[in-house]
């Protein structure tokens, strides 16, 4: 495939990082042809002098090669000249740079140059194949200088995904995927880091104990007005203590890559259990900006598995939506499951009574307002303005898995919920309106009925519906997407919240995390010293790929 190959590298040929890769590389592609190695900038430019570089050869250069026997260089050092100049020629050879982690301004510095790539090698593990690829790619490139850049092809979005599964003890296995690019880019970027333990448990504590202040705050009316202003400063405090954090080399190196590389296109997943179990990690806040409102912070329940890809098979452009308005009768009884925490914690507040659920009329309006789109239809299944008997959570099931044409997508719940923040072993349930009993039905049958009904994203507009119990719940029965607050929601916000989701959602041929982003950074906008509504909001999503996120909804092009 190629005249000659040129390994450039201060590793030892068959030893592990650069030189192992090099090595495999020039073994593929130097089969038939010459090969030659050089250890330094000065030994490479002696090689050059004796024969001069021409389009059939392949170069692989160590940007960290000393110059002449000494310290290496940088990226931007004497290597990288070299490769350069190589470029610069009328007949340039290929040429593959090898780095640790190419920075984004490296990476603009080189798409300018012809016949040249860089590949990164994060460590001794890196795969093989795709170096072997990229010289095989290299090979087909025209060699004839600068040409005309070719027609560009159709290809998908670039989009990023930086996925942080916080471990224990404070380990941190951070894995970056860039996928969409016109030239191959699906290998994994991966690091390990370590954050305080310590640290991480107070941040926790911290997160629970703002939720809880703002709950009470919230119920006790007069004291909300004044207080706000002073959760906005808190939340900035928590969030700026959860950046630094984060604040190591390999988060920086690995988000500016994927910022760089996909814009808002960029991703965070955070998983949700474990050391990372309670932390409010969408508070992130560095400088002037928070991280949810410059690119998209969701979850992850990382022991439950997605949904496999010949599940994940993308919509047909249509989004129907069943919605639940549970607005549970004062004068009804309760009833609920007969397990231990039902009676031990919750069915005294249940036989309290709960308060009549506020703004319910203007989120229906939403839906009311919206099933005039083109592809968009909400069925409603109501509990206000109710005379006789009558039982939410049988309708409810009844609705969900009576045979249909299709599925519904959406199931959007509007009522209360109650999801403990006590720890991982704690339930949460549904409280579902009807006449003589209302029911607390609890959230792992509920995930049960949208598993078996097909349904994609659980939408829970009601207080701490993100409750990391309930999201458990819901992965666990393999649902895709997951939507909910870990702010009570009594102060409003939910109906300007959904109204400015579902729009977004349709605006977005129903990209979910596009709209998801789209929404908190336009709330943000609007509510800066006023409803922490943008806040609120938490998107947990189980697919690995993000293209398979994104297509649970809707197809992606």
């Amino acid at each position: 495939m190629y005249d000659r190959v040129v390994v450039a590298t201060a590793d030892e040929v068959f030893g592990d990082g650069f030189g192992a890769v090099a090595d495999k590389v020039a073994d593929e592609m130097a089969r038939g042809s010459s090969r030659e190695t050089a250890m330094s900038v000065k030994r490479l430019r002696a090689l050059l002098a004796r024969r001069a570089a021409g389009p059939g050869d392949l170069f692989i250069i160590d940007l960290s090669l000393p110059e002449g026997g000494g310290a290496t260089t940088d990226g931007f050092g004497a290597a990288f000249a070299l490769a350069a100049e190589l470029q610069d020629g009328a007949d340039p050879p290929a040429t593959i740079l090898l780095a640790a982690l190419a920075a984004p301004e490296l990476r603009k510095r080189v798409d300018v140059m012809p016949r040249c790539r860089v590949f990164e090698v994060p460590d001794a593990a890196t795969d093989f194949f795709h170096a072997v690829a990229l010289a095989r790619a290299l090979a087909r490139l025209p060699a004839a200088g600068r040409a005309a850049a070719p027609e560009p092809k159709a290809a998908r979005k670039r989009y990023a995904l930086l996925d942080l599964d916080v471990r224990a003890g404070g380990e941190v296995r951070a894995t970056l995927k860039l996928r969409g690019e016109d030239r191959d880019d699906s290998r994994d970027r991966t690091a390990t880091f370590r954050i305080d333990p310590d640290r991480l448990k107070e941040l926790a504590a911290r997160s629970s104990a703002l939720r809880d202040e703002f709950s009470a705050k919230l119920e006790r009316g007069a004291e909300w007005s004044a207080y706000v202003d002073l959760w906005h400063a808190r939340y900035q405090e928590l969030g700026t203590a959860v950046s630094n954090l984060l604040d190591t080399s390999q988060f920086a190196a690995l988000y500016a890559l994927a910022e760089d590389r996909a814009g808002k296109n960029a991703r965070v997943r955070f998983n949700l259990d474990g050391e990372s179990f309670g932390v409010c990690w969408e508070a992130a806040f560095k400088g002037t900006s928070w991280m949810a409102v410059d690119t998209t912070v969701i979850r992850r329940v990382s022991d439950a598995d997605g949904r496999s890809e010949a599940q994940l098979d993308g919509g047909d452009g249509r989004l129907d939506v069943l919605v639940v308005e549970s607005d549970p009768a004062p004068d009804a009884r309760y009833d609920g499951p007969q397990d231990a925490q039902w009676r031990a914690e919750w069915k005294e507040k249940a036989r309290r009574g709960f308060p009549r659920v506020p703004g319910l009329p203007q989120e229906r309006a939403v839906f009311e307002k919206l099933d005039g789109r083109p592809n968009f239809s909400a069925r409603i299944l109501r509990s206000q303005d109710r005379a006789g008997r009558f039982d939410l959570r049988q309708e409810l099931r009844d609705e969900l898995l009576s045979p249909r044409d299709r599925p519904y997508d959406v199931v959007h719940f509007a009522g209360h919920a109650i999801c403990p923040d006590t720890g991982p072993d704690a339930r949460g349930y549904l409280v579902l309106a009807g006449r003589p009993n209302n029911y607390a039905l609890p959230i792992g049958v509920f995930a049960e009925w949208l598993a078996e009904a097909g349904v994609r994203l659980a939408y829970l507009s009601c207080c701490r519906s993100a409750a990391p119990r309930a999201t458990f719940e819901l992965a666990r029965k393999r649902i895709p997407l997951a939507l909910g607050f870990s702010w009570d929601l009594d102060g409003g916000g939910a109906a300007e919240f959904a109204e400015e989701f579902y729009g977004r959602l349709l605006d977005n041929d129903l990209r979910v995390c596009r709209a998801f982003q789209e929404t908190k950074a336009a709330l943000h906008d609007l509510h800066r010293t006023g409803s922490p509504i943008w806040a609120s909001p938490v998107l947990v999503t189980q697919p690995m790929e993000w293209l398979d996120v994104e297509r649970c909804l809707g197809a992606v092009s």
